[in-house]
């Protein structure tokens, strides 16, 4: 018998068998002298993880058996956030040089309990993390807000693969006094509510760092006659992607919309505990057409995005805190990177497979610039994932950060066009980014099934890792491929006409084969048994997701066949599908958003 027996995640960098194995103790006790208040206070707050396996007792004495040992030990006896743990005839030990450390390896034998085996060998285990700052990012303003259940759960599965930073991506999804204007249709978080969700981390060593887009993605505010005088190109412009647009996306530099910024900010920011801010700043698509364009004109659009940088790191930095920025915009002109501030972190974000993270974090490391890399869980724009596509995402873009020196990883979780894609089909790139940033060497396979179970169904035995695997792997039918979405999405959410642009891409054979696949996966989601309200809501999301893309596939192939499906007859086919997305959306989320997530939906059945 060996400790492989063991599903832990992410593995640890040294698990070392010893002689003998033993019961693990449903009891286990611990002295008040031993411990400081903050490990008190991280046992309880993290005793539901244990999942009733083992009840953790704080005395006033030295206990006499069943005996759990924690240690602080120099700090420099091990690296930051390391621990040892080892399970022998004494009982179990944890010992490390930080608070953090004692909470990981607390998480670790969390999971060693989650496990559930009768008798497990005695072991010692030593760990500590490759990159120090590892988050999760999730996109709470496209559409989709989780209720405050939801989040907690999220920050739950978060703590158990050993995330400590945590962001939830707004634009315009907070309660800002001022402003119901922007926010009154998209139930947003409250300030309340963030300080809730701040101390929930905070007892997880999980830094909940503010974020606020504070340059490009306005577009939600300057929609408004309200906002209109601070846009960039108030009028409107030719976005990229979405064509012409009547409103701006990207406020015009200037010291009116500094003032603006910082009045969030004085709102926003007392909220929350971290001493990081992200600001955003990605994607000013119309930068120097408008406002600035003559400034542009006389020393460059990137020498302008510059300036107005250093306005927004001058706001965060009197405030104490150090600024966060996606790094999209300055890496398209080498030459503005070196004038950056120095104590920036710029979030350098990809997410294809073959994302040159190599090249864009040696401009940054030349510089000797503090940088994260944002790989992506490949989630968005797909309903069913594109898992081959997140996985060599995430493992490229965290080699080159342990290369390059990075600071952290921040993986990012989009919800573009209408977050339609149920939060399951997340799971493999969080569970693939956590195991990579902490032990990159260490956890090179593939093999996530355990851990589906393991850190998000309460160990429960399922089938769903392997449904979620086959699921994501439906865009490997086609050797057409979507640039950040899938086939069968686009097919989804376009109308007649605009499938008709581009069909000729794909064959009646890649679609049968898809078809094929997506109906033995509805057999064999129906098969799924349980008596977890977790693992029926899953089903139920997967069930969804397989005739939303059905129905894709549907479409596709009236359209290769010359005979396109008539528009009443689509929205004959998807009113028991929207009908089915309201009911399974508002299980863990709120209602804000909703109404504009299901008219993308609908918009699909627009005369061609």
């Amino acid at each position: 018998m060996t400790c492989n027996r063991l599903s832990i995640y992410p593995r640890p960098r040294s698990i070392e068998h010893l002689e003998g194995e033993a019961v693990l103790p449903s009891e286990l006790n611990v002295s008040m002298e031993t411990v400081s208040l903050k490990t008190r206070e991280t046992i309880q707050a993290i005793g539901n993880l244990f999942n009733g396996l083992v009840c953790i007792r704080i005395l006033n004495s030295a206990p006499q058996r069943n005996n759990l040992i924690i240690q602080l030990c120099d700090e420099n006896a091990m690296p930051p956030q390391g621990y040892a743990l080892r399970f022998d005839t004494r009982g179990i030990r944890i010992s490390a040089s930080t608070q953090s450390g004692v909470f990981y390896g607390l998480i670790t034998l969390c999971q060693i309990y989650r496990n559930g085996l009768s008798r497990i060998p005695y072991f010692d285990i030593e760990d500590w993390p490759d990159l120090e700052n590892r988050g999760y990012m999730l996109d709470i303003s496209r559409c989709k807000i989780p209720t405050m259940e939801s989040l907690y759960s999220i920050i739950d599965s978060l703590a158990l693969l050993k995330f400590n930073q945590l962001q939830l991506y707004t634009e315009h999804v907070f309660a800002y006094a001022s402003h119901k204007t922007v926010w009154e249709k998209s139930s947003p978080l409250t300030a309340d509510e963030i300080k809730e969700i701040d101390a929930y981390c905070e007892a997880r060593y999980i830094d909940f760092v503010s974020n606020q887009n504070s340059f490009g993605h306005m577009e939600r505010w300057l929609k408004h006659p309200e906002y209109k005088h601070l846009a960039e190109c108030p009028n409107g412009y030719e976005h990229p992607i979405r064509g012409q647009l009547d409103h701006g996306g990207t406020l015009k530099p200037g010291e009116a919309s500094l003032k603006f910024v910082d009045s969030l900010y004085n709102e926003l920011l007392p909220n929350f505990s971290s001493r990081q801010m992200n600001v955003g700043c990605d994607e000013t698509w119309e930068l120097g057409l408008g406002a600035s364009k003559d400034e542009a004109d006389k020393i460059g659009k990137h020498r302008v995005y510059l300036n107005f940088i250093k306005g927004i790191h001058q706001l965060v930095r009197t405030r104490g805190l150090r600024m966060q920025f996606w790094g999209d915009i300055v890496i398209e002109d080498e030459s503005v990177v070196p004038d950056l501030p120095k104590d920036a972190i710029a979030l350098v974000w990809g997410y294809e497979a073959d994302h040159p993270f190599d090249s864009q974090l040696e401009i940054f490391s030349k510089c000797k610039l503090p940088f994260y890399v944002a790989p992506g869980t490949s989630a968005w724009n797909s309903i069913g994932g594109r898992i081959e596509n997140s996985f060599t995402n995430i493992q490229q873009a965290i080699a080159h950060a342990i290369k390059y020196g990075a600071e952290g990883c921040l993986l990012t979780d989009w919800g573009d066009f209408g977050h339609h894609q149920p939060d399951c089909i997340s799971f493999p790139g969080i569970i693939w980014a956590g195991s990579m940033s902490w032990y990159y060497e260490g956890n090179q396979s593939r093999t996530i099934a355990p851990a589906v179970d393991l850190i998000f169904l309460s160990s429960e035995k399922t089938d769903i890792a392997r449904l979620l695997e086959e699921l994501g792997r439906l865009p490997k039918h086609f050797e057409f491929s979507v640039p950040n979405a899938t086939v069968l999405n686009r097919l989804l959410f376009q109308n007649n006409n605009e499938i008709e642009s581009w069909i000729q891409n794909i064959t009646k054979e890649e679609l049968g084969s898809a078809k094929k696949e997506l109906n033995h996966l509805k057999d064999d989601i129906g098969g799924l048994e349980s008596k977890s309200e977790d693992v029926r809501r899953i089903a139920e999301d997967l069930d969804l997701a397989v005739d939303l893309l059905l129905h894709a596939c549907r479409k596709g192939e009236a359209h290769l066949e010359g005979e396109p499906l008539p528009v009443p007859t689509q929205k004959m086919q998807l009113e028991p599908l929207i009908e089915r997305f309201k009911a399974n959306w508002l299980k863990r989320n709120r209602m804000g958003g909703l109404e504009e997530s299901v008219g993308y939906l609908l918009n699909s059945t627009e005369e061609a």
